[in-house]
């Protein structure tokens, strides 16, 4: 049985600075037409940067959604027409100082497939070099880094709560092939 719905039209009912949220309207696979609201983004890159020590960098961050500060891994929104390598390399740069001399794109996950269109490419940072951090003008950033042991960890414990951060750990964790 087919159980795909049909676009009919969509209507934008807000713009803002990079996210737009649209009112669109289906046909469902049983003839009846149903309304979706869908928050269009134009995704993100995020990266585990792990140095030869077997260490991950993370860092906190207030995120006003939650009210909270919340320990991460580095990430951020794509720019218009950039590559997720690119943006990947920036944002690492950006929050961190560091510049991997190896990347790996471990995975590409729809962040909530139900009702936004963001796409977060996780990928692995090795190789690193310490450089300048340089975030953006509304960041304030504090970086940490921990084991990569103790990260897995952290995953089952609730100490990191955002699924790129957990995602992005497990997936490093397993590609490094770590054994605890």
């Amino acid at each position: 049985m087919d159980i795909s719905e049909k676009f009919i039209s969509k209507e934008t009912v807000y713009n803002g600075s990079f996210i737009e949220v649209e009112k669109r309207k289906y046909e469902l696979c049983d003839g009846r037409e149903a309304y979706r609201d869908i928050v269009v983004h134009p995704s993100a890159c995020a990266v585990v940067a792990v140095d030869n020590n077997m260490n991950i960098y993370l860092v906190k961050q207030y995120r006003a959604a939650f009210d909270r500060i919340l320990l991460e891994i580095p990430a951020g929104k794509m720019d218009a027409g950039e590559e997720p390598i690119e943006c990947v390399r920036r944002e690492l740069e950006e929050e961190t100082g560091l510049r991997a001399g190896k990347f790996t794109h471990l995975s590409s996950i729809a962040v909530s497939p139900g009702f936004c269109t963001e796409i977060i490419h996780i990928y692995l940072a090795q190789n690193l070099e310490q450089g300048n951090t340089n975030p953006d003008e509304d960041e304030h950033l504090l970086v940490s880094k921990m084991r990569l042991e103790a990260a897995r960890k952290n995953v089952f414990n609730g100490t990191f709560s955002d699924a790129k951060t957990i995602s992005g750990v497990l997936l490093a964790y397993e590609y490094l092939n770590i054994k605890p």
